[in-house]
């Protein structure tokens, strides 16, 4: 919280001070612009990674939490790549996309049945395997205003975001169920012994995210074209969780029953100044 209330008193003073400046061009010392102006590109950088990193270090832990990826809020939860495209010398067009896949795969041992039916003293194994496959896309656009003509500049604007994400677990076990073995040894991964069975593929509901926020913020141009700067923005969003499924099998007297059990979706709304998110950024502009 006292971060974003210095963000908050930062943007104001930064405003206030570049609503006073005049429109001359600003040049270093070779004779280069320092300021962005139309036709320039800009890729921004969050130095959260960073802030996590030396909050850390200073107390031995990992509970320091960075500030929010820029242009975005916890909303879709997400490490973003942005880009601004210059339309004037003082207003931007915004972009924001994000692609994450993760394929995960956990093998443990396990005790081999068979073997130690035929021999109590084998120590024969068998490998039960969990696979977690992740997807997840973001993708956004937005307008960008600024003022000021020093190195310290104001900004201020709006975003749209659109979110997808599904996520899906697979087991394959190494010891079968039958009628000599209806309890198998299993691996207990923590959420595949269900009901007296076994969980054969777990498929989350598919997420999907609708959001729009208000910023201001500032930049300060430590070099020609390079800026650090932070934001404040304050987000509503609507977002819907489809219906999430799982099959399992479990020995039911003399055969095997593969069962499908299913959930219901979820949706959530949420808007107002109970929101707000804060980051702190680097930009490059060419």
């Amino acid at each position: 919280m006292k971060k974003i209330l210095l963000i908050i008193l930062i943007s104001i003073f930064a405003f206030t001070f570049v609503n006073a400046q005049g429109d001359s061009l600003m040049l270093n010392k070779k004779g280069f612009p320092i300021l962005p102006a139309k036709g320039d590109i800009a890729v921004g950088l969050s130095m959260s990674p960073i802030t996590t990193y030396f909050g850390n270090f200073f107390h031995g832990n990992n509970t320091t939490g960075g500030l929010n990826a820029t242009f975005r809020t916890d909303l879709f939860e997400s490490n973003a790549v942005f880009l601004k495209y210059f339309i004037a010398d003082d207003a931007a067009i915004r972009a924001i996309f994000e692609f994450t896949s993760s394929t995960i795969t956990n093998s443990f041992y396990v005790r081999d049945d068979v073997a130690y039916i035929n021999d109590p003293l084998s120590n024969a194994q068998v490998i039960d395997i969990q696979k977690n496959m992740y997807r997840n896309y973001v993708l956004g656009f937005g307008y960008e205003k600024r003022r000021g003509i020093t190195r310290l500049q104001g900004l201020f604007g709006a975003n749209i975001l659109l979110s997808y994400n599904n996520e899906k677990t697979n087991y394959r076990y190494g010891n079968p169920m039958s009628a000599a073995n209806p309890l198998p040894t299993t691996y207990n991964y923590g959420s595949n012994i269900y009901n007296g069975g076994r969980v054969l593929n777990t498929y989350d509901g598919e997420f999907l995210g609708l959001g729009a926020n208000v910023f201001i913020g500032f930049e300060y141009f430590i070099l020609p074209k390079i800026s650090i700067g932070a934001e404040l923005a304050y987000t509503g969003y609507l977002n819907q969780v489809k219906q999430s499924k799982f099959d399992y099998e479990y020995w039911n007297v003399d055969h095997l029953e593969l069962v499908e059990a299913t959930d219901p979706g979820d949706v959530g709304r949420a808007v107002g100044t109970l929101n707000p998110s804060a980051n702190l950024f680097l930009m490059l502009h060419f």
